[in-house]
This record gives structure tokens, sequence and C-alpha cells, in this order.
């Protein structure tokens, strides 16, 4: 099961795409059916993630390095938006060559696959010691820079989904699209646009009994003053 979306990266359209399993995504989705809920949006961890993170500026190709312990994220990213990811674990002995490692392999797929010349910046941001951020810097250079932050945690991918659902307008794959089940009749129903009409149905209907009362009240009177009007009698 997989879902897409539309990047721009130096005026060219690529596609992000996020891909899982359809029989273990079943499984998940089937869980919070099962207890009523119908709208079920599942996304890639990067994406939820990033949302927790320490923002990047709109079109900055940046490769994050999101560490949380032993546990490696790598996120190339395009502003907010992931590109390529690569999740690791980190040897006691000498991760730091393992993460220039990658950097490279990130280097080389942006610069053949994306048409990118070199990558704007690199940052290392979650739970690591201060020796690896030292020999990274050295490794990497001026582009190299170090934040904090909650790193790959469950805590912090939690939170980003939760930041996600609150505003579902974003862009965002969806991997449970394909099998979501299809829409029951009252799910199609416009039950705001119905309500916002029926409100102002309602409403016309007030003010035209009002005005039609009110204009009766009018004629009324004023037959009564004709009749006690001995010219008009006459």
């Amino acid at each position: 099961s997989a879902d897409l979306l539309p990047i721009k990266i130096n005026t060219k359209t690529f596609a992000a795409i996020g891909a899982a399993k359809r029989k273990e995504l079943q499984t998940l989705t089937d869980v919070p059916r099962k207890l009523g809920f119908r709208m079920v949006r599942v996304e890639p961890g990067p994406w939820a993630l990033l949302r927790t993170c320490g923002r990047n500026p709109a079109n900055r190709i940046t490769l994050r390095l999101l560490v949380d312990g032993r546990q490696l994220l790598a996120v190339l990213v395009s502003g907010m938006q992931p590109l390529l990811w690569r999740p690791l674990e980190l040897p006691e002995e000498m991760p730091a060559d393992l993460i220039s490692s990658v950097v490279r392999t990130f280097e080389s797929y942006a610069s053949q696959h994306l048409g990118i010349g070199a990558l704007d910046s690199i940052m290392l941001e979650g739970k690591s010691p201060d020796a690896l951020a030292d020999k990274l810097k050295e490794a990497l250079g001026e582009r190299f820079s170090r934040i904090d932050g909650a790193g790959p945690s469950g805590a912090a991918t939690a939170r980003g989904l939760a930041l996600g659902g609150m505003d579902r307008d974003k862009p965002a794959p969806d991997l449970a699209r394909p099998l979501a089940p299809p829409p029951q009749l009252w799910d199609l129903v416009p039950r705001g646009e119905v309500a916002l009409l029926g409100a102002t149905i309602v409403c016309m209907a007030l003010w035209l009994w009002a005005c039609g009362n009110g204009a009766q009240s009018q004629a009324e009177r004023i037959e009564a003053d004709n009749a006690r009007s001995t010219v008009l009698v006459g």
C-alpha cells in the first residue's frame, strides 16, 4: 500500500512516495476501526516526526540526523518535507565514521537523482554525546550544526501524529487510503452545508412571519380608524 505527494525541487517536480506492507497496515487500521473510529490515517514515521523537530527554511535542502541513544534516523528534507530517510543503529565504536558514510550516500543520491549540487546544511538533533558532535564537526565542516531535540523517540513521533491529526488540511501521505472502506451514505451528506441552509430558511421564515403579523396589525388599526371616522363612513 503506497501514497505519493508531489514536491518541487529547483523548479522540477518529484514524487515523495511512502509505502508499507498491506497486511501490516490492515492489522494496524483494524484496531481503531473496531473501537468505532471510521476515518483512520496512517503516516510514515518521518513525516510525523519532523513536525516536532526544529524548523528548516523553505526550499532548503538539509540532511537531518536524528539521534536517540544508538538509534539514528537520517532524513533528507526540502524545507519540512522529507525526500528520503534511512534508520540505522549506531555501533558502540566509531559511530562518527558510519554517520559520515551515510552523509556521503545521501549526497550522492541528491546529486544523481535530484540534481542537487550540494547539501545546504547537515543538522544533528537529539540525545547524543558531545564527542560525537565534535568528530562530525571535524569531518563535515561548516555545514554541520547541532541543535537540541527529542530525537526519533516514540513520544516525539506520537506527538507529531497528534499535530498532524489536528491540522489535516496540510498535505501528507496517507498509506491507509487504499484500505479505507467505502463511505456510508451519511458520510456523503454535507452536514455543515445542510445545517447552514436549514438555519437560513428558518430565519427567513421567522422574518416573513413577523413582517406579515406586523402588516396585518397595522391594517386592522387603519380599518378601526376608518370605522370611527364619520366622514369616511358617510
